[in-house]
């Protein structure tokens, strides 16, 4: 399994990494983190890899928005025990929160669907106008 991560600060509204690194890899051993205050680190979103790739070969991460074949939107969550994404599509706008049901990408039949059907759109920093009531 590869652990990958990117990383975008909130408050500067700036990636810092877009990614994939590996915490253990490039930023641990090299020195990557300590160019960041500890007191930065709140405002910093680290979105893993979630080990799939988009018809495109594009990595997947929490946080990304895609579409289906038929134009629904989606969008992967981190949830206790792995990656979701919604199961009720979306037509054009949605919640930040998920207070809806979920469906987990871990199933076969889930990822056999994104690996064919998921086209990437963008995410929830680049495309905040996609999110109706984001957390800041």
């Amino acid at each position: 399994m590869n652990y990958a991560f990117r990383a975008y600060d909130k408050k500067k509204k700036e990636w810092i990494h877009r990614g994939p690194f590996h915490l253990i890899g490039e930023f641990m051993a090299f020195g990557g983190l300590t160019n960041i205050p500890l007191e930065a680190w709140n405002d910093i979103d680290i979105m893993a890899d979630v080990n799939l790739c988009y018809n495109t070969g594009q990595p997947a991460f929490v946080g990304d928005i895609f579409k289906d074949d038929r134009d629904n939107l989606y969008r992967i969550f981190e949830v206790e025990g792995g990656f979701a994404i919604n199961t009720s599509a979306f037509p054009n706008t949605f919640y930040d929160d998920y207070p809806f049901p979920l469906c987990a990408l871990s199933d076969e039949q889930t990822v056999s669907w994104f690996k064919c059907a998921a086209v990437y759109i963008g995410n929830i920093w680049d495309n905040p106008e996609m999110l109706i009531n984001v957390k800041k």
